[in-house]
Parts: structure tokens; sequence; C-alpha cells
């Protein structure tokens, strides 16, 4: 779906979802940043970014833009922690 309508902002979104979900970093990034990327309401989605950028080797500077409009929003849990230790050295 996403592929066949890449102007669907929630088909690319969902799509970036599902990839992150399995590890699919280089895809869930690509997904993820269609359509202008997640919203600033949507904060697991923007660490989803983050992480898949990270992940894929676009490098901490790349992936911390998204993880720190997360982070105001985002419950905070032991994963959480240890990516924004990683992306932000926080």
């Amino acid at each position: 779906m996403a592929d066949a309508h890449p102007e669907q902002r929630s088909a690319q979104l969902l799509a970036g979802e599902a990839a992150y979900r399995i590890s699919r970093w280089s895809d869930a990034a690509e997904y993820l940043s269609h359509a202008g990327g997640p919203g600033d309401d949507q904060p697991e989605l923007l660490f989803y970014l983050a992480v898949s950028l990270f992940e894929s080797g676009a490098g901490a500077g790349v992936a911390a833009p998204p993880l720190r409009r997360a982070l105001p929003n985002l419950q905070r849990s032991p994963y959480v922690d240890g990516y924004t230790k990683k992306i932000l050295g926080q």
C-alpha cells in the first residue's frame, strides 16, 4: 500500500512502524521520512525514526533531531533511555 501510494502519509507512517518493529532499519527510516515524517504529536514514531536512522548507519547527528523532538512527549523506559544515551550521549 505504501509503495503504491507514496502520497498517503498515513500509509507511509504505518509501513515505517511495521518495518521498525521487525528491525528493517533502512526501510523504516525511508517510510517514516516520507511525506514530511511524523509530527510532534507522534512521539513514538519520531523515536522510531531516530532509532531507525541511527541503526541504519546515518549516524547520531542525523538521528538526534527527531529524538529531541520526541523526548518531551515520550514515555521514558530503559529502552528509550538506552537509545537516548547512544544518540545524544545523555
